[in-house]
């Protein structure tokens, strides 16, 4: 699809007085269209484009955009390539075939999301062909139970303290992709330096996704709308799928595992085979990439695993300095620090960790 474009309004009325011309400039409108490309369509001459956004917007060719003298739509300087891209198809998930279907597309895992807000009425919810949850869901909905359905089957409000961005947007969809965006925080964690982010990479920009607005701003639709969205925000979401593909395949794996199953086995090379560059075509370096775009079918068959248990965090966050409140707060009961039980950032069995190198003996084991 073609984005917004901007039409401006060309009359062959002239006048020299101040005052024709401020009462010709009243009269001029804009002109915002979300157009389908023709079919079967992938690539365009400046001409070809012309054309046919004149014949979508009059019913009449570029002679007929002329003639209307109302309207006209500027293309663009050079060819037009269509660039829209399925991200299944770009990290190589192809349905019926491979990982997406022995994995049997996820079905069945419950994904949990930390959110500021959601409009349960969105079409994006709707559980239309959805069996209900499996027997071990034990949440329910805090709230108004009548919001939640088969799909959306749980929300509560809870305390969690920030941390730092795990997942992080690239540029995708051409030879020379994944590129790093140019919006995303880079590392290091200025919280926890031992550890290394950010932890990886993915999809993330312009992703056609759920709005709770109409894109015209119109506050009193009553139905549910979608616009195409960058950030961490769209990246989380693909992270999470391939998250729960893995734990399809893997019932046994905690989050940890499958955690470092996705970095260990991300990509730091781009379709070309090329280093992974930014936006603007600069080097990245592991503080930008982490470990490097995740690859889904390598992650269901890492090797090596680091796993880490629930309980093994608490020497990591007394280390970090948390009082025994504040970790009583994350852990959910009575927790006390103690200088024997605290561990360096870098000791925690993460797949990732960051040190200072110096005259120093170090000694880290996982």
């Amino acid at each position: 699809m073609f984005t917004s474009s901007r039409a401006v309004i060309h009359s062959k009325a002239r006048s020299s007085s101040t005052k024709s011309i401020i009462k010709q400039e009243s009269k001029l409108e804009t002109y915002i269209m979300f157009l389908r490309k023709p079919e079967g369509m992938m690539s365009a001459k400046r001409e070809d484009v012309d054309s046919w956004v004149c014949s979508k917007t009059y019913g009449g060719g570029s002679k007929g955009c002329e003639n209307e003298g109302r309207s006209r739509v500027s293309p663009a300087p050079e060819d037009f390539h269509v660039k829209t891209t399925h991200t299944p198809s770009f990290l190589g998930l192809q349905q019926n075939l491979g990982f997406w279907n022995h994995s049997n597309y996820g079905k069945g895992v419950i994904i949990g999301v930390l959110e500021t807000g959601i409009k349960a009425s969105h079409p994006s919810f709707s559980d239309e062909g959805m069996p209900p949850p499996t027997a071990k869901w034990k949440g329910k909905c805090e709230f108004n139970a009548t919001l939640c359905n088969d799909k959306l089957i749980g929300a509560r409000s809870f305390y969690l303290p920030g941390k730092p961005p795990v997942f992080d947007g690239t540029v995708f969809g051409v030879p020379y992709a994944p590129q790093l965006a140019y919006f995303y925080s880079r590392g290091p964690s200025l919280a926890s330096p031992g550890i290394l982010k950010p932890d990886i990479i993915g999809p993330g920009v312009d992703i056609l996704a759920a709005w709770l607005y109409a894109v015209d701003k119109n506050r009193n639709t009553k139905s549910g709308t979608f616009n195409m969205i960058s950030g961490t925000s769209m990246a989380t979401p693909h992270l999470t799928g391939i998250a729960a593909l893995l734990k399809s395949s893997h019932p046994d794996w905690s989050p940890a595992a499958i955690k470092s199953a996705m970095m260990t086995t991300a990509n730091l090379t781009n379709l070309g085979g090329t280093p992974i560059t930014d936006d603007i075509f600069d080097p990245v370096n592991v503080f930008s990439i982490g470990s490097g775009h995740v690859n889904p079918t390598k992650a269901d068959d890492p090797g090596l695993i680091y796993d880490i248990q629930p309980d093994d965090y608490i020497p990591y966050l007394c280390g970090l300095g948390y009082n025994d409140t504040a970790l009583g707060i994350i852990v959910q009961r009575s927790v006390t620090c103690w200088n024997s039980s605290s561990i360096p950032e870098a000791q925690l069995n993460y797949p990732s960790f960051s040190v200072n190198l110096t005259s120093s003996p170090l000694d880290i084991s996982k």
